[in-house]
């Protein structure tokens, strides 16, 4: 199903806007609420973050490794901003770190993967 991804983007931060960091909404709740999967909401909300508006950039992340929940929130503090940024920064930091793994991956010139 093609969506209108500008309505979309709408949407997903008219919702975000009601929720603050104390009561962040989930992925889950906006893709029940927009009937959409959760890769999309999570391209959507890349995209709001890069928005040229910078009022739609405020759209932070919360993680709590104890409980396994979090979601999405309006940033409105310098805290809740530098928190945001260090969950993308150690987010991006695995992810590297996982590329750099699977680039010692080695094959022979046959194609086979060469186990050592």
């Amino acid at each position: 199903m093609k969506h209108d991804v500008d309505a979309l983007k709408t949407q997903v931060f008219s919702i975000i806007q009601e929720h603050g960091s104390e009561n962040p909404v989930t992925s889950r709740e906006l893709e029940a609420a927009l009937h959409i999967g959760g890769a999309l909401v999570r391209d959507i909300v890349r995209e709001l973050r890069r928005d040229p508006d910078v009022e739609r950039r405020r759209v932070g992340i919360i993680s709590h490794r104890e409980t396994k929940q979090g979601g999405y929130f309006i940033i409105k503090t310098r805290v809740e901003l530098e928190d945001t940024i260090q969950n993308l920064k150690s987010r991006a930091l695995s992810m590297h770190e996982t590329i750099s793994k699977m680039e010692e991956v080695k094959f022979s010139e046959a194609g086979q993967l060469n186990l050592l």
